[in-house]
């Protein structure tokens, strides 16, 4: 279509990084999880986006159980 990609690529990428930003400081932690847990589902070795999708819920279920139960542990008293 004419656009110079070389140079839209870079305004592109920093345009999404601000939204996952504000996402993130919009919704708070989960939601950055909720992006986090498909990437790390890959990072595991699944391929396959039936696999990726049931590991992605199970990695995201456990990172907020791991920082639930984290965080009951050290502010205990203050729950």
């Amino acid at each position: 279509l004419g656009l110079p990609v070389a140079l839209l690529r870079p305004l592109a990428l920093t345009v999404a990084t601000i939204a996952a930003c504000a996402a993130v400081a919009a919704v708070g932690p989960i939601g950055f999880v909720g992006l986090m847990a498909p990437h790390l589902a890959a990072l595991l070795g699944a391929r396959a986006h039936r696999v990726r999708l049931w590991l992605a819920a199970t990695c995201g279920a456990a990172i907020l159980a791991a920082a639930d139960i984290g965080a009951r542990t050290l502010l205990a008293p203050r729950e």
